[in-house]
């Protein structure tokens, strides 16, 4: 199965998140929406998250900032598809 951009399924994921990224980034109504439908985020294995998730999660976090995530750089194992340990500093 390929996606709109014709690569392998794989990237369907990939499209999914920088879709939803976008929409909460240019849409203040449905990223209140979800903001508001969340008292605490956790993350957990946040050293294998990549940039776009990075800014997916900091899209949700409201004006609380109520979010804890987890990670341990000595097992981040997708530095291959995009992984940074150091957006762990970022948040």
């Amino acid at each position: 199965m390929k996606s709109s951009s014709g690569n392998l399924l794989p990237s369907i994921f990939d499209d999914l998140l920088l879709e939803v990224t976008k929409l909460f980034e240019n849409n203040k109504t449905i990223r209140e929406k979800w903001q508001n439908r969340f008292e605490h985020i956790l993350i957990d294995e946040y050293q294998d998250t990549n940039h776009i998730q990075y800014r997916l999660v900091k899209a949700l976090v409201n004006q609380d900032r109520n979010i804890c995530v987890v990670g341990d750089d000595w097992q981040s194992i997708y530095s291959w598809r995009g992984a940074d340990f150091y957006e762990y500093f970022k948040l």
